[in-house]
């Protein structure tokens, strides 16, 4: 199988952009990647940035990270995280969250999870 689901958009500081449930109640899931296009309304650059990070919930493990420090500032800019790991049937969800770093302007960001089920 394969599948992606979509993080939902979110804005501002350290809020969480999204999550998505896990279908992993009987079968683990490989998480191949996660595309994400964020947008920083004004200011960005080497000193005023946002660090997007994706988690596997309620574990807290990083699934990677990515920041918008060298996006032009008012432009939609494509981001990749290959992941390639298991969730595990533990975790029930996955989210991300944008935290900044100096000034940066606003943030939007929406999010594309990309996986597998694993059946043995």
């Amino acid at each position: 199988y394969g599948y992606q689901d979509v993080l939902a958009g979110g804005t501002n500081n350290n809020q969480v952009p999204g999550y998505i449930e896990l279908d992993n109640g009987t079968h683990d899931l490989w998480v191949e990647r996660i595309a994400c296009s964020t947008t920083v309304a004004t200011t960005n650059n080497g000193s005023n940035y946002y660090t997007v990070t994706f988690f596997r919930r309620p574990s807290g493990t990083s699934l990677g990270s990515f920041n918008t420090s060298a996006d032009t500032a008012g432009t939609n800019t494509r981001h990749d995280v290959t992941v390639g790991a298991l969730t595990g049937t533990s975790d029930r969800f996955l989210d991300g969250a944008a935290g900044k770093t100096g000034s940066p302007g606003g943030f939007y960001g929406i999010a594309t999870v990309f996986w597998r089920k694993v059946i043995t």
